[in-house]
């Protein structure tokens, strides 16, 4: 038996599911805002949030309101 996981996605990936639909690298959409590589990947899993600068410039980069991509 297959399963698949239908839920909607959760804050903490929401920035995951949108970068993904506009096709951008996490390398990409990390030299985009000034972080690593990995700090887009614990955003992204939820290990961490990104902090105002950040959450501002992801939020310019993507043209959504900043407080849609909190958790």
């Amino acid at each position: 038996m297959k399963y698949t996981t239908t839920s909607p996605p959760n804050k903490a990936n929401r920035l995951q599911v949108l970068r993904l639909s506009r096709g951008i690298s996490q390398s990409a959409l990390a030299a985009a805002v000034g972080v690593s590589t990995r700090t887009v990947k614990y955003w992204e899993h939820g290990q961490r949030t990104p902090n105002a600068t950040s959450l501002l410039a992801l939020a310019h980069h993507f043209d959504v309101p900043p407080e849609s991509l909190l958790p």
